[in-house]
C-alpha cells in the first residue's frame, strides 16, 4: 500500500502554518513527504498474528485518520470524517504516483538542475531563450 498512498502537501502546509511554523519552511515538504508516506503506509498495511496482510477495517481507517490529523497539526474542527467503503476492483492496481502532490518533488528536481537542462527543455520552462536555427527551411519549398 505505500506505493498507492498520497498525502496532500496543502494539508501538511496548513497544519504547519496553523501550528506557528514559518512560511519559509513550507519548502521542506519534500523532506517530510516520504517519511509520512512510509509511516502511514505501514500503518495502513495491517497484518494478522501470522504476519499475513489482512483487510482494513473502519476502525483501522479512523485510527489512522486521527493520527494523521494529529501528526499534521490540524485542529479537529478542520478534520472532516467522510464515510467510505473499500472495494478492490483489480488484483494489480496501477501505481497511484499521480495523485495529490506528485509534481512537487519532480518540479523541485527540475528547478535544482535547471542550469543543466537541454536547451529545448529550458526554453519550454522559460529558463533560457533558444536562438534561431542556423539554416532556415521552408516547408513549402522542400
Amino acid at each position: 500500500m505505500p506505493d498507492t498512498l498520497a498525502i496532500a502537501s496543502f494539508v501538511w502546509g496548513l497544519g504547519h502554518v496553523i501550528a506557528g511554523g514559518a512560511a519559509s519552511a513550507l519548502a521542506e515538504w519534500d523532506d517530510h513527504e516520504q517519511s509520512l508516506k512510509e509511516r502511514f503506509g505501514s500503518i495502513l498495511t495491517p497484518t494478522n498474528a501470522s504476519g499475513i496482510p489482512r483487510s482494513l477495517t473502519w476502525r483501522d481507517l479512523r485510527a489512522v485518520s486521527q493520527e494523521l490529523a494529529q501528526e499534521l497539526a490540524l485542529p479537529l474542527e478542520l478534520w472532516l470524517v467522510t464515510p467510505c467503503a473499500i472495494r478492490m476492483l483489480r488484483e494489480s492496481p496501477p501505481r497511484a504516483d499521480i495523485l495529490s502532490s506528485f509534481l512537487l518533488p519532480d518540479l523541485g528536481r527540475v528547478l535544482r538542475g535547471a542550469d543543466q537542462l537541454p536547451d529545448a527543455v529550458a526554453a519550454y520552462l522559460g529558463h533560457c531563450q533558444v536562438g534561431a536555427p542556423d539554416q532556415l527551411m521552408s516547408a513549402c519549398s522542400a
